[in-house]
């Protein structure tokens, strides 16, 4: 090839991959901000953890009316955790999030449904699973209804959310 074909080929193959990148970040939402609490290093080596409290949600609630929705979530195991399903497990991350989740990330099932205010009120365990997890547990095809482990508890699957690109 002549130098300028492999010139175009390598600006052609960067723009696609620049493409691909933007859509999974336009998929992590340019209008969304989260916030978390800090704790220092020093407070950390005291045993101390800072936290957001429901109060603290209510009042970003009250003295921010732009807000046009707020969800709490929180990783429920930083370095993921153990999905089992029959003999079959697998590492998997686990968000602890309640119903305005959906509205605020944008995840919409593909299968059954997500999270209501019903099973926030009655704190019910239930989970929507990723699609993935259904192969990597050889669930069935429609696993709405089955149970799964999860870190010693038992959670009916209400939902699986629609497939999505990962970051990178």
């Amino acid at each position: 090839f002549p130098s300028h074909d492999r010139v175009i080929a390598v600006i052609a193959m960067m723009n696609g991959l620049s493409s691909g990148i933007r859509a999974q970040l336009d998929d992590l939402g340019s209008d969304m901000t989260t916030i978390r609490a800090i704790t220092s290093a020093e407070q950390q080596m005291l045993g101390q953890q800072n936290k957001l409290s429901e109060a603290d949600v209510e009042l970003l609630r009250a003295k921010v009316p732009a807000i046009a929705e707020l969800t709490v979530s929180m990783p429920a195991y930083s370095f993921g955790l153990t999905a089992v399903y029959g003999r079959k497990s697998s590492q998997t991350q686990l968000i602890g999030a309640d119903s305005a989740y959906q509205r605020v990330i944008r995840m919409y099932p593909a299968q059954g449904r997500f999270i209501n205010k019903n099973d926030d009120e009655k704190r019910r365990k239930v989970v929507v699973i990723g699609p993935s997890l259904i192969k990597k547990l050889d669930l069935p095809a429609q696993p709405i209804g089955e149970f799964i482990l999860l870190s010693g508890d038992w959670f009916r699957i209400i939902g699986v959310g629609e497939t999505r690109g990962s970051l990178f």
